[in-house]
C-alpha cells in the first residue's frame, strides 16, 4: 500500500477542477510522438493496455477506440478538449455483469527544465459506475529515436524506449503500476505493463498516423484493440 494516498487523490482532484488558458505545444524531439504510442487503453485514457500513460490526446483530435479481450469488451472516445487536456468516456460490456459508461479526465503536465518527462493527472470512471479511479502517472523517453534521412530521402530510427510508472486508488487499490514501451520504427512497438494484478503485453501497429492496432495478453487472455484518430 502506498502511504499518503489520499493526498494523491487530493492533488488529482484539485489538478482535474483547474481551467488551463491553451498554450502552444511544445516541440517534441522527433520520433517521440508517432501514432503507434497514442492509443487508448482498455477503458479509455491515452495509455498502453490497461494502464494509462502521462500523454493526452492532442488539442482539437478525436481518439476512437475499441477493445476485445476474454470477458470484456470496450468501445471507448477521447477528445483533447484544451492543450494537455483530455476528456472522453467508455462504454463496457463485461461477461456476467451489467453493461456500464464510464467518463474519464487527465490533464498532462509539463515540468520545463525535463523535456522528454511528463506527468498525467486523471481519473477514470469519473460517477463511480464500477470502480472510480483517481491517478497520478509519470511518462519519459528514456532511449529517443535518433531519426536521420539519408541521400535518397529515406527515413532511418534508432530504437527508442518509453517508460512509465504511476498509482493510484480504486482500481489501482492504491499500488504501483508501471510499464515500457520499445519503439523499433514509427509503425511498430511492443508494449509491456505490470497493471497491479496482472502482467500484460502486446505488439503495436500503426499505419500512417490515423489508425493503430494491438494484439497480444490481457489478463492471461489473447486481445485485440484498435485506435483511430480524428482532427476537428
Amino acid at each position: 500500500m502506498i502511504a499518503g494516498m489520499d493526498s494523491v487523490v487530493a492533488a488529482a482532484v484539485a489538478a482535474l477542477s483547474v481551467t488551463a488558458a491553451p498554450t502552444a505545444q511544445p516541440q517534441w524531439v522527433p520520433g517521440t510522438r508517432d501514432a503507434v504510442s497514442s492509443m487508448n487503453s482498455l477503458l479509455g485514457p491515452t495509455g498502453l493496455i490497461a494502464i494509462p500513460t502521462a500523454y493526452s490526446a492532442e488539442h482539437r483530435e478525436g481518439r476512437f477506440g475499441a477493445f476485445f479481450g476474454d470477458g470484456i469488451s470496450t468501445a471507448s472516445a477521447n477528445y483533447g478538449l484544451i492543450p494537455y487536456v483530455e476528456v472522453g468516456g467508455a462504454y463496457v460490456d463485461r461477461t456476467g455483469a451489467d453493461d456500464k459508461l464510464v467518463a474519464n479526465a487527465k490533464v498532462t503536465l509539463v515540468p520545463q527544465n525535463f523535456r522528454n518527462f511528463e506527468v498525467g493527472v486523471g481519473v477514470i470512471d469519473a460517477f463511480d459506475a464500477i470502480d472510480q479511479t483517481f491517478y497520478v502517472v509519470g511518462s519519459a523517453d528514456l532511449v529517443v529515436p535518433e531519426v536521420r534521412t539519408t541521400v535518397r530521402g529515406e527515413e532511418f530510427r534508432s530504437i527508442g524506449l518509453k517508460v512509465h510508472a504511476g498509482a493510484g486508488n480504486g482500481m489501482f487499490d492504491e499500488e504501483l503500476f508501471v510499464g515500457g514501451e520499445l519503439l523499433f520504427t514509427k509503425n511498430v512497438s511492443v508494449v509491456g505493463e505490470w497493471d497491479t494484478n496482472d502482467f500484460n503485453a502486446a505488439l503495436r501497429y500503426a499505419h500512417k498516423d490515423y489508425f493503430s492496432l494491438q494484439l497480444g495478453f490481457f489478463s492471461n487472455d489473447f486481445f485485440l484493440s484498435a485506435t483511430t484518430r480524428l482532427r476537428f
